[in-house]
């Protein structure tokens, strides 16, 4: 039983968490009515950020696998270049509601956090 909490709790509770908490997030903007919210960047966010949940609940609670390998490379390759885009597509929007605004300040946040963790890597690992 204990075994199977672990995989139970990082794959099907946390995300559904996440879900929830961005359900909610999606009503508190629709309330707002605010002009053209950033309901797709939020939703990107929630998955790059939610992935590197996944990613070091896996490491700590559960096995490694080839698929959260693929994952992490996809959170340090992809995800970068996603939210780059996102960014600059947000940038002229970022002073239209504080929903805007932490969209484009978690995406320049992201693609901060990629370049420390690259960096590093260089000096520890390589």
């Amino acid at each position: 039983m204990k075994l199977l909490l672990a995989p139970i709790l990082i794959y099907l509770v946390v995300p559904a968490i996440g879900v929830c908490v961005y359900l909610w997030l999606y009503r508190q903007m629709q309330n707002s009515a605010i002009q053209q919210p950033p309901y797709i960047a939020l939703f990107i966010l929630f998955c790059a950020y939610g992935g590197w949940v996944l990613s070091l609940l896996t490491m700590k609670f559960w096995e490694w696998s080839g698929l959260a390998s693929l994952l992490g490379i996809g959170l340090v390759t992809i995800t970068p270049i996603i939210m780059l885009v996102q960014a600059a597509l947000l940038f002229e929007e970022r002073n239209m509601s504080k929903y805007h605004y932490v969209s484009f300040a978690a995406s320049i946040a992201y693609i901060g956090f990629i370049v420390i963790l690259c960096a590093v890597m260089a000096v520890f690992v390589w």
